[in-house]
């Protein structure tokens, strides 16, 4: 439900602005925020204590890929990259953004292993093999701009998580 919160609350011509790798992390940017907030509702095995993730850090995070895949745009791409700087961006999320909220030792080592899941080229790769365990994230990402692509896939999610699975 918070993901389809965010798609509803963004407009498809913002969404689609740009490359589709754009969209893309967009999309992963969405969805790692929607586990940032949902982990709270775990307190004290989600997070140490309570963290105010809120819709400026999605925004902040949503702009900072629209600033890294503008950057590398026109820029010759060697095998395996898909057009963004996953290293700047995970910096900027893990020192500005996300993790400068957190301040427990454990709580942060869980955001930097969220980021790494996250923000890599193999989630964007839709022929991505499925591990059989924990899938971060759980569908495919489309290589598209269209947001009812994007949301077609997070309504296949179920209402409720097994907080075991």
């Amino acid at each position: 439900k918070n993901m389809l919160r965010t798609l509803e609350s963004w407009s498809n011509s913002w969404f689609s602005a740009g490359s589709t790798v754009r969209s893309q992390v967009i999309f992963l940017c969405a969805h790692f925020h929607a586990i940032m907030q949902e982990r709270r509702t775990y307190i004290p095995q989600g997070w140490a204590k309570f963290y105010e993730f809120s819709q400026s850090d999605l925004m902040s995070a949503c702009e900072t890929v629209s600033l890294l895949v503008k950057l590398c745009e026109g820029k010759q791409r060697g095998p395996g990259d898909v057009g963004i700087d996953w290293t700047t961006l995970i910096g900027v999320l893990e020192q500005a953004i996300y993790g400068s909220r957190v301040d427990n030792e454990f709580d942060s080592r869980l955001v930097k292993e969220y980021m790494a899941l996250f923000f890599k080229t193999d989630n964007l790769n839709p022929g991505r093999m499925k591990s059989g365990g924990l899938d971060i994230p759980p569908f495919t990402i489309p290589n598209s701009t269209d947001m009812p692509d994007f949301r077609a896939q997070v309504e296949q999610l179920p209402d409720i998580d097994n907080p075991q699975s």
